[in-house]
């Protein structure tokens, strides 16, 4: 992710940028930060004896799959051969599907993990979010608009800092 963002800083006048692409980028770059925390938090858990093979590789589900959806999203830079922008919107748009299949399952991981590890119930509010988010990605799925992606994007990245901010409360 963070090369992408370099080779479009480097190639900037080649690109024509893409909202969207840039705010699902900025919520993966702070889940990623946020679950890597979170499993920090979580080493006394592991420490203890809590965790067997199955709910370690369990948690391993998450990484892999921020790493597929950031592979999805950032390409190796490849211009059109008629001297054309790169247009990062219509990139974004080729490869929403399987990002959203991934975000949806990243939610019900979580989901899953936070009933195993964390004994949260179906009341707590990050479950809520979850579910809320999941729904969304799963509307996502469907609906093919340049301006509902926009603001789904928008909203699951303020949902997301929401999540972030009530988890470390």
């Amino acid at each position: 992710l963070v090369n992408f963002v370099g080779e479009c800083l480097v190639h900037r006048k080649n690109l024509k940028p893409s909202l969207t692409l840039g705010v699902f980028l900025l919520a993966l770059f702070l889940y990623q930060i946020f679950y890597w925390w979170d499993m920090w938090e979580l080493k006394n858990l592991l420490r203890s004896g809590g965790i067997n093979f199955l709910i370690f590789a369990r948690l391993l589900l998450i990484p892999l799959s921020l790493f597929c959806a950031t592979a999805l999203l950032c390409p190796a830079l490849k211009f059109p051969a008629n001297g054309e922008k790169l247009s990062l919107t219509d990139h974004f748009y080729e490869h929403s599907r399987p990002v959203y299949v991934i975000w949806l399952a990243i939610c019900l991981i979580a989901m899953s993990q936070a009933a195993d590890i964390r004994s949260e119930g179906w009341a707590s509010t990050e479950i809520y979010i979850r579910l809320a988010a999941a729904l969304l990605f799963g509307i996502g799925l469907f609906i093919r608009n340049h301006l509902f992606n926009l603001i789904l994007g928008i909203v699951l990245l303020s949902m997301l800092i929401g999540y972030i901010v009530i988890s470390i409360a």
